[in-house]
Formats: structure tokens, sequence, C-alpha cells
């Protein structure tokens, strides 16, 4: 089992919470697990794009195969401008109420896992009508590349 691509992070370091290792019997769904807990490794540290694909090279000899994840890390992403979109004809909720639920500012480095507990967060807080076709959406765009941020530490009045 070995990584290829990672410049980030160490191999020794993104395999160590691998649920195969060397020597188990290969298993489908542990790979799957492993590459989620992978894009979550980079996706933790604003890698959001990263992506990673397993791919099993087989032996000649039967029953052997080396598992080979390849990782195209992409850039690293901040938050940028929060925007939120209430729809309905009568909105009474306030913006503010939908940002405290969730756990990123502008300027942080984005961590999808805290993006995937806010858009679960604000699901569950019973704001919004949701129903099977519709429910809250956390969208990450990039910049246009002549957009300013501010800089940490600085705020805007």
């Amino acid at each position: 089992v070995r990584v290829e691509g990672n410049e980030v992070f160490d191999g020794g370091t993104l395999l160590a919470g691998a649920e195969l290792a060397r020597g188990d019997f290969f298993d489908l769904t542990l790979m799957q697990r492993d590459v989620g807990s992978l894009k979550d490794a980079y996706g933790a540290n604003g890698y959001i794009r990263a992506d990673v694909q397993a791919s099993p090279q087989f032996f000649e000899e039967p029953g052997q195969l080396d598992l080979v994840y390849k990782i195209d890390e992409g850039k690293q992403y901040r938050v940028g401008d929060i925007k939120v979109r209430i729809d309905g004809d009568y909105p009474h909720t306030r913006q503010n109420v939908v940002l405290n639920r969730l756990d990123l500012r502008e300027g942080d480095i984005i961590d999808i896992r805290k993006l995937r507990d806010g858009e679960r967060r604000i699901m569950s807080s019973q704001l919004f009508e949701v129903g099977p076709m519709s429910r809250p959406e956390i969208a990450v765009e990039p910049r246009s590349p002549d957009t300013r941020m501010a800089s940490p530490g600085k705020r805007r009045y």
C-alpha cells in the first residue's frame, strides 16, 4: 500500500490511519473508506479539490496486488465571501442566524469537515422547510483573480 503524487503530506502520515495495510486481504469497502479518509485529510487543510484515485495493481502470481493511491492535491483554499441566500415569499430569517451555524469565517483555511458539519446543523435547525427535493446547500466557488481579500487580522468597518 503506497501513495503517489503527495507533496504536502508525508506518505507515512497519510497511511497511518488507513484501514487496509500490507498483508491484509483486499476489501473494496475498506479501500473506499481509505480514499474518503485521504480526501478528508486534504480537505481538512484547505485542499478541498484534492482528487484521490485507488489503483490496485495485480501481480502475475495469483492472490497478490499492490494498492496505490494516486493523489492530485490541487490548490489550498481559504474562505472568501460567505453569501446567504434565503428564498421564499416572506423570508424572516436573518443572515447571521445561518452564519452562526457555520464554524468557518472569512480568511480561514477551508475545512471540508466543517463545511459538512455546518450544512448538517443548518438542516437540523428546522429554520427552513427541508424536503427530499430541497435542502440547504453550501457551495464552494473559487474567487475570481481580480477579487482581493482583506488581510487576516484587519477588519473592514
